[in-house]
């Protein structure tokens, strides 16, 4: 921050910003009217997708956690997904016995932080929709698996929780990409969630 200091810009802290258009807006309104979402009730997001493996937490995990959350809140859940992941949360959808809300393609990050920005919260994997959601200023909850979740965690644990499971992997850094056993990930269970 001091090199900043002597270009004369001042630095008002580490909040990220994502702004969206109102085109992308006007996207959002459409999907949640069509998709009969109430802001009255409780609008979660949630992202099961990875391209990392070594990222994912299980999909009937996350069929269950998306149950738990209508039933017991009454929530509205909306599977938020990216290019070539749609059949992943159709999967999740799938394992559910209520019915979530499928997203519909986004052409854009704006679109999709415009959908998300309508939500009251942000659930899901160590993945780029979670970054957009801290950006917007959505409460988020993160599933972690080998990355460290305090440098990639905003720092604000009144708004930002992650669980990550303690495990003994030898040379977790070095090996995540190859994991067969993701036990750090298998170890986390909806409860705790």
């Amino acid at each position: 921050m001091k090199s900043l200091d002597t270009l004369g810009i001042e630095s008002t802290g580490t909040q990220l910003d994502f702004f969206i258009p109102p085109e992308a807006d006007l996207f959002a309104g459409r999907f949640f009217k069509e998709n009969q979402l109430n802001d009255k009730k409780l609008i979660v997001s949630i992202s099961p997708t990875s391209r990392r493996n070594f990222n994912r937490w299980s999909l009937e995990r996350y069929a269950q956690l998306s149950d738990w959350l209508i039933l017991k809140f009454n929530a509205q859940v909306i599977l938020v997904w990216g290019p070539d992941e749609r059949c992943v949360v159709e999967e999740v959808s799938n394992r559910m016995k209520e019915k979530p809300v499928i997203s519909q393609e986004t052409k854009n990050l704006f679109e999709l932080g415009a959908i998300i920005r309508k939500c009251d919260l942000h659930m899901g994997n160590d993945n780029g929709t979670k970054h957009i959601a801290v950006a917007l200023g959505k409460p988020t909850i993160t599933i972690y698996g080998p990355h460290d979740p305090v440098s990639w965690t905003y720092p604000d644990s009144t708004r930002h929780r992650f669980l990550k499971a303690e495990v003994d992997c030898p040379d977790c850094d070095q090996m995540k990409h190859k994991c067969s056993k993701l036990t750090c990930l298998d170890k986390i269970t909806v409860e705790e969630v």
